[in-house]
C-alpha cells in the first residue's frame, strides 16, 4: 500500500489512459512530436500513462511498449497532464485529423516552446512550482476550504483535480445529443465554424448537425465547433467562492444606478463550448480582462498558456504590459516574449486562469467543456490590461458584448467607493476589498481607479453612432449617465486615496523581486509623491497609446504587415470629446495627457507603430497612511441624488461620513485572517503579479 502522501500526489498527476490521451488518426503530426514511450499501470480499473520528451520523434508503435509494461507489472513514474498521448494502432483509424500548413507550423512552435520550458522532461509546476506561473491546489474541496483562495489567485494559475467529479461526469456526460441537450438545445440556430480551412469558415447550423457530422466524420472530414453557448443558471459554488464581483453586486443593491430588481448578467459569464477532436483555437484572452474557470464535462482538451518570463530576479512582465506584442500575432509566439506551459484538462480537473493571459486550445477528443468569467479585486491590474489588449488587438477572440462587461465593473467601483469613501458596506463584505497598505493593493486600486474613468473607452460598442443615440435616449434607463456616475466616483477614489496616504512610486519596475527585500530603501523612490494630478496625466498618456493602437492600421515594426483598425479615428475623437471635456476639472487633465502625448506618439510612428506599455500601474508602491489628516467628504453620490445639486453646500453639509480606510485590527477575525494570509503568501511565492 502506498503512503497516504504519495497516493495523492499521483492523483494529482496522473493521466487517464481511455478517457484522455487517445486521440486515434492522427499520424502525420503525431511524428513530429517529442513524446516518449508510455509506460502505464492499473490502478481501480484504469490505466495511467506516463509521457514526457525525448529527442527520437519518429517511435513507430509507442501503445505497444505500454502494454508490455503494463504486462510485466512495471511501476509508472507520473508526470502531470500537459503532455499528449495518442493510439496509433493501424487499422483503427476513426477519425483523420487535416490540418492545414499554418495551423500545423503553430502548432509545432507551441510544442518548441512548451519543451524549452520543461525540466528533465517534465513541467515546470511538477518539478519546480516557483518558475512556474501554475500552482496545484489540491482537490476542490480542499481548496474551496482554504482561507484565502483569492490570495493564489493573484500569484498564480490553479490546477484543482477532483477523482469524484471526474467520476460523475465520466458516467453521467457524454459527447451524445440528450446529453449535450442538457447545457444547451440541440435544435436551436447557433454559428458554427468549420476548421477544415484556413482561416476557419462560419456557418450557420445546430449541436445536432455538429454530433451527427462527428459520427460521419469518415465521410465528411469536416472538424466543427460551436462558438460560445450562452447558459443562463447560476454560478458554480467554485467560481462564487473565488469571485468578487457577484458579492460587489449584491452590495450595492438599492444604490445610485443600482436597482434592486437588476439581475446580474450570468449567460454574459458562463458559457459552454463543443468541439469535435482536432479543433484548434488560436491564442485569446479571457474576456474584457476578466478571470476564468475552465471544467471539461467529456473529452479532453490541451491547453497552451502563455506565461512571464522568469529571470533571476523574478518574472518579468513588461511583455504582457506591451500593447504592441499582443496586438502582433507573430510576436505572441516569441520565446523572448513569454514561456509556454500546457495543461491537459479532462473532467474532474478545474484550470483557473488569471486575466489578461493569452492561451489557446486544442481538443484531442471531442470534447464539451464549460467557461466562468469572474472578476477578482486582487488582479484588477490585470483586468486594466485585458480591457486594453481586448480593445486593441484584432485577432483576439471578442466571444461576447463588452457591454454587459462594462455593467458588471460598474457595480464594482460603485461597491468599492461605497467601502472606501462612505465605509457604508456590512462586515461580511470586508473580504472582498482590497489591502491598499500593501503595493499590490494600491496598484490593484489605482487600476480600479482608471478602470472606472475609462470605462466608456473599454466598450466598444460605444464606437457606434447607433449605440451613442441609444445611451442619449430616455428608454436607456440612464446607461449614459451611469458611466458618467461611475467616471466622477473614480476620480473621488483618487483624491480620497491621496488625501488619506502618501503614496510614493519606486523606480524599479517591470520585474517583480522575487526576494524577501522589502521597500524600505526610499532613495529608489521618487523625491517628490506621488499626486492626483500625476496619476490623471498617466492615465491620458496610457488611454493614448491604447487608442492610437486601436486606430492604427500597422501592427508590425514591419511595414509590410497591415491589420485593420479597431476602430475609426473620427468616432473615437467624438467619444473623447463626449467622455473629457477640456474645461472638467479632472477630466480636462486626463485630456490635456491624452492630446499631448498622442501627437508625440504619431509624429514618433513614421510608418512603424511605437509601442505602449501599461505598468504605470505596476509598480512597488511605498504607502503611508497620514495621521491627523482632514476629513474627506464625499461629494459625488450626494450631487448626483439631490434633486437641486447646486443647492447642496459640502462645507455645511453634517451628514457626510467620516472616512475610514481600514478595519481596526481585532474587530474581525476574518479580514485580519485573510491579510495576513496575503502577506505570508507574499513572503513565501516572492513574485508579485
Amino acid at each position: 500500500m502506498r503512503s497516504t502522501e504519495e497516493s495523492m500526489w499521483n492523483t494529482l498527476t496522473r493521466v487517464a489512459a481511455k478517457e484522455v490521451g487517445l486521440v486515434k488518426g492522427v499520424r502525420e503530426f503525431v511524428q513530429k512530436l517529442p513524446l516518449e514511450a508510455i509506460s502505464a499501470q492499473t490502478v481501480v480499473d484504469r490505466q495511467w500513462f506516463n509521457l514526457g520528451f525525448i529527442n527520437d520523434t519518429l517511435q513507430p508503435s509507442r501503445t505497444d511498449v505500454a502494454r508490455h509494461d503494463v504486462e510485466a507489472g512495471e511501476d509508472n513514474s507520473l508526470v502531470p497532464y500537459d503532455i499528449l498521448a495518442f493510439d496509433l494502432q493501424k487499422g483503427k483509424v476513426q477519425h483523420c485529423l487535416s490540418i492545414n500548413d499554418r495551423v500545423a507550423s503553430q502548432l509545432e512552435k507551441w510544442q518548441e516552446a512548451i519543451q524549452n520550458h520543461c525540466k528533465d522532461g517534465k513541467p515546470m509546476y511538477c518539478v519546480d512550482p516557483d518558475h512556474s506561473m501554475f500552482l496545484l491546489c489540491g482537490t476542490r474541496r480542499q481548496f474551496m476550504n482554504q482561507i484565502a483562495p483569492q490570495v493564489i489567485l493573484t500569484k498564480k494559475h490553479i490546477i484543482l483535480v477532483d477523482d469524484e467529479l471526474a467520476a460523475t461526469d465520466r458516467t453521467e456526460f457524454k459527447f451524445d445529443r440528450r446529453t449535450i441537450s442538457r447545457l444547451y438545445p440541440t435544435t436551436s440556430k447557433i454559428p458554427l465554424t468549420d476548421h477544415t480551412t484556413y482561416p476557419p469558415l462560419t456557418l450557420n447550423g445546430t449541436l445536432r448537425d455538429l454530433i451527427g457530422n462527428d459520427t460521419n466524420s469518415e465521410m465528411t472530414g469536416s472538424i466543427f465547433s460551436s462558438e460560445r453557448l450562452p447558459l443562463h443558471e447560476g454560478r458554480s459554488e467554485l467560481c462564487s467562492l473565488i469571485s468578487d464581483d457577484n458579492a460587489a453586486w449584491r452590495a450595492t443593491k438599492g444604490r445610485f444606478f443600482c436597482p434592486p430588481d437588476e439581475l446580474f448578467p450570468y449567460s454574459h459569464t458562463r458559457g459552454a463550448y463543443v468541439s469535435m477532436e482536432g479543433t484548434v483555437n488560436g491564442l485569446q484572452i479571457p474576456i474584457d480582462g476578466s478571470a476564468m474557470v475552465l471544467n471539461v464535462k467529456c473529452g479532453a482538451l490541451w491547453v497552451i498558456v502563455g506565461s512571464p518570463v522568469f529571470e533571476d530576479s523574478g518574472f518579468r512582465v513588461s511583455s504582457f504590459a506591451s500593447v504592441r506584442t499582443f496586438a502582433d500575432a507573430e510576436g505572441m509566439l516569441q520565446d523572448s516574449h513569454w514561456a509556454h506551459e500546457a495543461v491537459l484538462v479532462s473532467p474532474g480537473i478545474d484550470l483557473i486562469i488569471r486575466p489578461n493571459t493569452p492561451f489557446a486550445t486544442v481538443a484531442l477528443e471531442d470534447v464539451c467543456y464549460t467557461v466562468e468569467n469572474f472578476y477578482v479585486t486582487g488582479t484588477l491590474v490585470e483586468t486594466f490590461a485585458g480591457l486594453a489588449h481586448t480593445l486593441c488587438s484584432s485577432h483576439i477572440s471578442k466571444s461576447t458584448s463588452t457591454s454587459s462587461s462594462c455593467l458588471i465593473l460598474q457595480r464594482f467601483i460603485i461597491f468599492l467607493h461605497a467601502a472606501f469613501v462612505q465605509s457604508d458596506i456590512d462586515p461580511d463584505e470586508f473580504s472582498h476589498i482590497l489591502d491598499i497598505g500593501t503595493p499590490e493593493g494600491c496598484s490593484n486600486f489605482l487600476a480600479a481607479c482608471a478602470i472606472a474613468i475609462m470605462l466608456d473607452i473599454f466598450n466598444a460598442s460605444s464606437y457606434s453612432e447607433r449605440h451613442a443615440v441609444y445611451l442619449a435616449s430616455p428608454q436607456s434607463n440612464g446607461g449614459g449617465d451611469r458611466y458618467h456616475y461611475v467616471r466622477e466616483l473614480g476620480y473621488e477614489l483618487v483624491k480620497w486615496l491621496f488625501a488619506r496616504h502618501t503614496v510614493v512610486i519606486r523606480r524599479e519596475s517591470n520585474t517583480f523581486p522575487r526576494s524577501s527585500r522589502g521597500i524600505q530603501d526610499v532613495s529608489m523612490a521618487r523625491e517628490a509623491p506621488y499626486s492626483p494630478k500625476v496619476f490623471l496625466q498617466s492615465v491620458g498618456e496610457c488611454m493614448a497609446g491604447i487608442l492610437h493602437a486601436a486606430t492604427s492600421t500597422n501592427g508590425n515594426e514591419n511595414p509590410s504587415y497591415k491589420v485593420s483598425p479597431m476602430l475609426l479615428k473620427d468616432s473615437v475623437d467624438v467619444m473623447i470629446d463626449h467622455v473629457f471635456p477640456r474645461g472638467h476639472e479632472d477630466g480636462g487633465i486626463v485630456r490635456l495627457a491624452y492630446e499631448k502625448t498622442l501627437g508625440a506618439l504619431t509624429m514618433r510612428a513614421n510608418g512603424q507603430w511605437p509601442d505602449t506599455h501599461l505598468d504605470f500601474m505596476r509598480q512597488n508602491w511605498i504607502v503611508k497612511r497620514k495621521y491627523n489628516a482632514p476629513i474627506f467628504k464625499s461629494q459625488v453620490v450626494q450631487r448626483w441624488s439631490a434633486e437641486n445639486p447646486e443647492e447642496l453646500d459640502f462645507e455645511e453639509e453634517e451628514n457626510l461620513k467620516v472616512v475610514e480606510n481600514t478595519v481596526p485590527k481585532g474587530s474581525n477575525p476574518k479580514i485580519d485572517s485573510y491579510t495576513a494570509f496575503w502577506r505570508a503568501f507574499n513572503h513565501s511565492t516572492g513574485s508579485t503579479l
